[in-house]
């Protein structure tokens, strides 16, 4: 299934719903282990703004973090 965005904002949506596909699929169903790992590789997000983040894009609100959450997948794909 291929979607074209419309604007740049539906791009960055529609990738976010794909890295979430790709969390999911490594094994991360859940906010919670979702949430740990990021952290884990990416202490950045280890405060109370950045678990905001994590958690707001686990539930397809936060877009931004997009590129910082494709490093954490480039991480998990070498280990």
């Amino acid at each position: 299934m291929s979607i074209v965005p419309a604007n740049t904002d539906m791009a960055k949506k529609i990738a976010a719903v794909g890295l979430l596909n790709k969390f999911v699929a490594h094994g991360f169903e859940e906010r919670k282990a979702f949430v740990q790992v990021v952290i884990d590789i990416y202490p950045d997000f280890n405060n109370l703004k950045g678990v905001n983040k994590l958690n707001n894009f686990w539930a397809l609100r936060e877009f931004s973090i997009n590129d910082e959450l494709e490093k954490v997948l480039e991480t998990l794909k070498k280990e």
